[in-house]
């Protein structure tokens, strides 16, 4: 039960974060695109992978600190529902060139994100 409550605690502080940040990269940049959900989702994506990397192979992040962060945390700060509900919104009103990029970008990013925080955590860990 205790795990339970702290992936929630987690939960909580993850989607505040969200909230804050998105909020700052959009009045930062504006509405006309979900440079807001990007932002959230890139960063989201890399520390997932420093988190997975650091936690899997090193003694540095404790396996519940890793899920209860993992969970709780990320599953909460990430926002890949967000994400598609914005992109059928551009198809619905459509535009389409909008939505592929929104598509390509966080997609790319992400992936380019979870591979440079799986680096940095080898970095950190001392490891190839």
């Amino acid at each position: 039960m205790k795990i339970v409550i702290l992936i929630a605690g987690a939960g909580a502080l993850g989607s505040v974060c969200r909230y804050a940040l998105s909020g700052a990269v959009y009045a930062a940049l504006g509405q006309n695109f979900p440079y807001g959900t990007l932002v959230v989702n890139v960063i989201g994506s890399f520390l997932l992978g420093l988190l997975m990397q650091m936690g899997l192979n090193t003694d540095l992040i404790p396996p519940h600190l890793r899920t209860v962060v993992a969970i709780g945390f990320l599953g909460a700060f990430t926002t890949f529902s967000t994400f598609t509900y914005e992109t059928v919104q551009f198809i619905q009103d459509g535009a389409w060139g909008s939505a592929a990029l929104n598509i390509a970008t966080s997609l790319i990013l992400g992936i380019a994100a979870v591979i440079a925080g799986i680096y940095t955590g080898r970095l950190f860990a001392g490891g190839t």
